[in-house]
């Protein structure tokens, strides 16, 4: 990601709703100024700077929803700050991820920014990383490659990466920054660590290749499920690992492995961009429903 700088004339409309001390370059600094004006600071500069032609993102970090709640009253809320931020994203769609020291806290600013679009996290670096996922994940679909290759026993090549699919990791981190509920899933590089994991979460455990990309895991042979003993978790991953149908080189091949959720129903969620339909978010039932939204 790159930091633009910011031109003479923004940064002298940044000194009218900052403080002296502030800095209003970029990143822009408004530490102080929450307490001595207004919350409304907030909004502020996020509008300011997403009407910015060259800023296509916004990163918020700092002391969101806990900093000086005393001074709340009338407008001047954190919740009336969220309700503003989340507009904002939705006039100018550009992603805005939010970090604070407090987002563990059960505020109601950020059920609203959740519910509104906007991550929210406490880690700095997580939430950095999330934001180059939704940055990724909005490119317009068509650009990167596809790598295909060949299945036993069919005579056409099946695509097994699609463009613009966030990994896992990458997706469940971002999903949680939202608030939702994701199954935990540890990386391990070989069947020791494997088992070893195993043990400690108890089985049965699902086993997954990490292949970047890869939109539907299972039809590639990349998903082991309800693997109750040992035997079945080594052989899992010895045929994941050797399987030379499977992009890059296996030393470099990575799994993920969970527990097993036998309640509940499985759904899928996302966001897609694709002619003529444009821009959708949706959410369907695994199986047929899923894979009739692939993009």
């Amino acid at each position: 990601m790159i930091v633009p700088r910011l031109s003479a004339e923004v940064q002298a409309k940044y000194r009218d709703i900052l403080i002296p001390r502030s800095s209003v370059n970029n990143p822009i600094e408004f530490a102080g100024a929450g307490e001595e004006r207004s919350l409304a600071v907030y909004q502020q500069c996020v509008e300011l700077a997403m009407q910015q032609d060259k800023v296509d993102s916004v990163f918020v970090y700092g002391y969101f929803g806990g900093l000086r709640t005393d001074l709340e009253q009338g407008t001047n809320t954190y919740t009336a700050s969220a309700r503003a931020l989340c507009s904002l994203v939705k006039r100018y769609a550009k992603p805005l991820v939010l970090q604070s020291i407090y987002a563990d806290d059960p505020l109601p600013a950020f059920d609203l920014l959740r519910a509104g679009g906007i991550p929210v996290f406490r880690q700095p670096e997580t939430a950095a990383r999330a934001l180059s996922s939704l940055v990724e994940a909005g490119r317009p679909f068509g650009h990167g490659g596809r790598s295909v290759f060949q299945e036993p026993g069919h005579n056409s090549a099946v695509a097994v990466q699609a463009p613009n699919v966030l990994s896992f990791p990458s997706a469940a981190e971002l999903a949680r920054g939202y608030g939702m509920p994701i199954s935990p899933l540890t990386e391990v590089a070989d069947a020791e660590a494997a088992v070893q994991e195993a043990g400690r979460t108890g089985y049965p455990v699902v086993l997954k290749l990490l292949l970047p990309g890869v939109a539907h895991k299972t039809e590639v042979g990349a998903v082991a499920a309800n693997l109750t003993n040992e035997a079945q978790l080594r052989g899992a991953v010895e045929r994941m690992l050797a399987d030379t149908r499977m992009p890059g080189p296996s030393s470099e091949r990575r799994l993920g492995i969970g527990p097993m959720v036998r309640s509940g129903v499985e759904a899928g969620w996302g966001r897609s961009a694709t002619r003529p339909l444009g821009r959708l978010s949706w959410l369907a039932l695994a199986g047929f429903s899923l894979s009739s939204l692939e993009m």
